[in-house]
């Protein structure tokens, strides 16, 4: 039987991003035993996954909170390529909406990769209870494609966009931020494996067609990642859905996209249509990019101005929102920049 590595599935991921503990599993070593020096101390654990956990963190020589990230004391070295891959990626890139890594090393004669992020405070999309007002949905999608834009600017494909890898902050002078995580399986456009294969990386229910046929991943299949996003958060579940990651692939092989405003009726038709062409089968019929897609959404936004107050006010009770939500769902309340840790 040939092993699937990098691909989860959508609860996985968020037990994983929120903290909890999976009982498969590799172990960690305790705080105290990471060989990292005098710089860093660690507190709680923020989140955990497959592959290691991801800390609050003191950082002693500046005088600052951050967070620290590193992989279970079992890792092999295509996991190793993976965490420095996701520090390279995210230091390329200088938007406001992308996590800024601070510090890279190793752990004394452990030798394990780790990365220091910046530490913010808020939920991540997949927190928030859905449906969510279009234009707040809108809004937060194209914050995310300046990120990624610029990601594309570069030839950087990011290749896992999802619910639970847009972090929503408050600004410091009112209004959300959207940060976006987890560029360890970023690449440049080289070609990807087949659905089943072994080096298979993703979340199912957010890859586009082309990259499950093991075509070339570019900038469209992010657009593609970002229009199922859009879907989701404005009609509570995503267009593909099926219980096992094989049944998604077929949904998305081989079935038409439903139309967001036959799901969401009151959804506008010019909204639906952006969506629809996020989804288009053929890459050539999607926005060429994220720039391309960022510059539609922020044309149905002119339409929805808002005075500032009422933004920031809404910022406020959505994360409150969503940190009750985890908090009931026994999720870590507070998810800090970066905790992906797959």
């Amino acid at each position: 039987m040939r092993r699937i590595v990098s691909v989860k599935r959508r609860d996985d991921s968020l037990r994983e991003r929120l903290g909890t503990r999976s009982a498969t599993a590799p172990s960690s070593l305790p705080p105290d035993r990471y060989e990292l020096g005098d710089r860093y101390t660690l507190g709680e654990i923020l989140g955990e996954g497959a592959m290691g956990r991801v800390y609050a963190a003191r950082d002693t020589f500046l005088a600052r909170d951050v967070a620290l990230k590193v992989p279970h004391k079992r890792i092999d070295e295509v996991m190793v390529r993976g965490v420095l891959n996701e520090a390279r990626a995210a230091a390329r890139l200088e938007s406001e909406h992308v996590a800024r890594v601070l510090d890279t090393g190793r752990t004394g004669s452990q030798g394990l990769p780790y990365i220091v992020m910046e530490r913010l405070e808020g939920v991540d999309l997949a927190s928030l209870p859905k449906p969510l007002p279009f234009g707040t949905a809108i809004d937060y999608v194209a914050q995310a494609c300046k990120a990624i834009a610029e990601a594309h600017t570069i030839g950087m494909v990011h290749r896992d966009i999802k619910p639970s890898n847009l972090f929503l902050a408050q600004r410091r002078g009112g209004g959300c931020l959207i940060k976006v995580l987890d560029f360890g399986i970023a690449d440049f456009g080289a070609k990807r494996p087949r659905a089943g294969d072994s080096e298979m990386a993703g979340t199912p229910d957010y890859m586009a067609p082309e990259v499950l046929m093991g075509e070339r991943a570019d900038a469209r299949s992010d657009v593609w990642s970002l229009g199922v996003v859009l879907f989701e958060l404005m009609a509570a579940q995503v267009p593909f859905e099926g219980d096992e990651p094989h049944v998604v692939w077929m949904s998305i092989l081989q079935d038409v996209a439903p139309r967001l405003d036959e799901r969401r009726p009151h959804v506008p038709r010019k909204v639906a249509d952006v969506v629809a062409r996020c989804l288009a089968k053929d890459p050539a019929a999607r926005y060429t990019n994220a720039t391309e897609l960022g510059a539609a959404l922020a044309a149905l936004m002119v339409k929805r101005a808002r005075p500032p107050f009422v933004v920031a006010l809404a910022c406020v009770v959505l994360v409150a929102i969503g940190v009750i939500a985890g908090a009931h769902m026994h999720r870590t309340p507070t998810v800090l920049v970066q905790s992906s840790v797959r």
